[in-house]
């Protein structure tokens, strides 16, 4: 393509065909042909790595505690998420197509994550009765995920197929840049390049990229805390000499989402990626060189959605659970 995002883009619409041979018809009867390799011929190598770091306690008087933090990094070249070889191929996020797949961020890459448990018991009336009040806190970095284009411009695959990274355009750059209103994208062209610069303004890592390509899994969703209380009350009980014990729990996952509703939110993006700027050229025919774009503000400036999973293990709204055991 013309200007500073000079990638490689093909034209997607002319497919190879083979002679008749044997009494088959000329043409070509594959949808796809793919040989991938998590590490190709004189490509940086995959790594991960983690460090860990824990500190445990009990007393005496029914405390206990322990808290631990884990950092963990992982770096691929392809990323093995699907049960097919064409969508390993087709959701890779490149720069210059999908068979120049770089070294990148893994999907699975941990972050940060702090985690600490708390619980204190309490014994009364001689030992007949005890009530624990436990919490448990995890804190952990938001999922990876890329800045993409919509409809992106390589078209390796098709003319409408996400996965191209996004180039994040100086400010002169992106006056220089064509922005077009189209259906769907109904601010005027000055509008939508004012819009686009707020954007990456506003944004920690699109605005220090700037004038280079978005990197694959460069960007994190927002850091997520949860914590989740229990209560449990013993209730012992002597019959005939042998001692029976009543347990009552009442379970909270993410409590703090029960006193405020906008505490203790976790959050989602669709294939871990988000399609930041249309790229606008038709999606038929042999590709332009000139690219032209297309931009619409971005609600509350978040790509992400705010999980409504009821799971407890997903921890996106509070929920309580109330349980009853006898032990004998």
């Amino acid at each position: 393509m013309e200007g500073p995002d000079n990638r490689n883009i093909y034209n997607n619409g002319v497919r190879m065909n083979f002679p008749a041979y044997n009494g088959l018809p000329a043409g070509n009867p594959y949808t796809g042909i793919y040989l991938m390799s998590n590490q190709p011929k004189n490509s940086q190598k995959g790594f991960a790595a983690n460090f860990t770091a824990s500190v445990d306690k009990s007393w005496t008087d029914g405390f206990s505690f322990n808290a631990f933090y884990t950092y963990g990094t992982a770096f691929v070249t392809n990323e093995p998420t699907s049960s097919q070889n064409n969508s390993q191929w087709r959701f890779m996020e490149t720069v210059n197509g999908r068979n120049f797949v770089n070294r990148s961020r893994s999907d699975f890459d941990l972050g940060h994550r702090v985690s600490m448990f708390a619980a204190k018991k309490f014994t009364y009336l001689k030992g007949n009765m005890a009530t624990t009040v436990s919490v448990v806190y995890n804190g952990q970095s938001g999922s990876a995920f890329s800045y993409v284009y919509g409809n992106g411009p390589i078209r390796d695959n098709s003319a409408t197929e996400t996965g191209d990274l996004l180039f994040i355009p100086t400010k002169d750059q992106l006056t220089a840049m064509t922005f077009v209103t189209q259906s769907g994208f109904s601010l005027s062209p000055d509008a939508q390049k004012a819009a686009f610069e707020a954007y990456i303004n506003q944004d920690s890592y699109l605005s220090k990229r700037r004038g280079q390509y978005a990197e694959r899994n460069g960007g994190r969703l927002p850091f997520q805390n949860i914590v989740d209380l229990k209560v449990m009350q013993d209730f012992f009980v002597k019959v005939s000499g042998k001692k029976y014990q009543f347990q009552l729990t009442y379970d909270i996952f993410n409590f703090t989402n029960m006193l405020n509703r906008v505490w203790g939110r976790t959050y989602f993006l669709s294939n871990d990626q988000f399609g930041l700027v249309r790229y606008a050229n038709p999606t038929s025919g042999a590709p332009s060189l000139i690219p032209t774009y297309s931009f619409n503000p971005i609600t509350n400036n978040t790509p992400w959605g705010i999980s409504s999973s009821t799971a407890p293990s997903y921890s996106a709204r509070w929920v309580s659970q109330l349980g009853l055991r006898f032990k004998f």
